[in-house]
């Protein structure tokens, strides 16, 4: 059987880098994308968090359900408040991943929002955000 785990990981990633939405509400012309973030990094930045992935499998075929959150982090930008441009971070994050994804080897039959953004404003006046999504796939032949 092969896992999803590898290839939703790179899909979900590529997804992200490419959205050029995100790249404006980040005033970068890249994605500052990471896994685990470096001490002192600079905001804005995304982190992709956890994934879960759940063996679905029956007679019938093999399918997986992924469950994956991702966070951002921001400040002022381009002298745009930090809690604004967390809004537009998490509007192109959520276009990004919310359109059915293409993870090699596997066929995604269901893409949803699990969990809404949520932003907040911590005392260093950062913002911040955090969406979860679920994913069905089903392993192609």
């Amino acid at each position: 059987m092969a896992s999803p785990a590898l290839p939703f990981k790179r899909a979900e990633e590529a997804a992200l880098r490419a959205s050029a939405a995100l790249k404006a509400a980040m005033g970068l012309a890249e994605v500052r994308l990471y896994t685990e973030v470096p001490t002192n990094a600079p905001l804005p930045y995304v982190v992709l968090g956890q994934h879960e992935i759940d063996d679905q499998s029956d007679g019938c075929g093999e399918a997986h359900e992924i469950v994956s959150t991702v966070q951002w982090w921001t400040k002022i930008v381009a002298g745009v408040p930090g809690s604004d441009v967390a809004r537009l971070m998490g509007a192109a994050i959520v276009q990004a991943l919310g359109e059915a994804l293409e993870i090699e080897g596997h066929a995604v039959v269901l893409a949803e929002m699990e969990t809404p953004e949520t932003y907040g404003t911590d005392p260093d006046q950062s913002s911040r955000g955090r969406v979860a999504y679920r994913y069905e796939t089903t392993a192609l032949d």
